[in-house]
């Protein structure tokens, strides 16, 4: 999705939000407030969001809130 294209049709009318998205609860550090980006795709409507300060995705292997994909 970062590169513009919608990993679910292909579409390249990707757009990304111009701003973080501040003040969103995530469980990152016990639903601590963590700046996201999100990309739309306007082909289909699918959304991704990403994490945009990396010290906080130290914090998701500790989390009680996720687990593992794959073990």
């Amino acid at each position: 999705m970062k590169d513009g294209i919608c990993p679910k049709c292909g579409e390249r009318e990707v757009y990304v939000s111009n701003d973080d998205l501040h003040n969103v609860s995530s469980p990152v550090k016990i639903w601590s407030r963590t700046a996201l980006k999100l990309y739309v795709c306007a082909g289909c409507g699918y959304l991704e969001e990403y994490v945009q300060n990396a010290k906080d995705l130290a914090g998701i292997p500790e989390s009680a809130s996720f687990r593992k994909v794959i073990e």
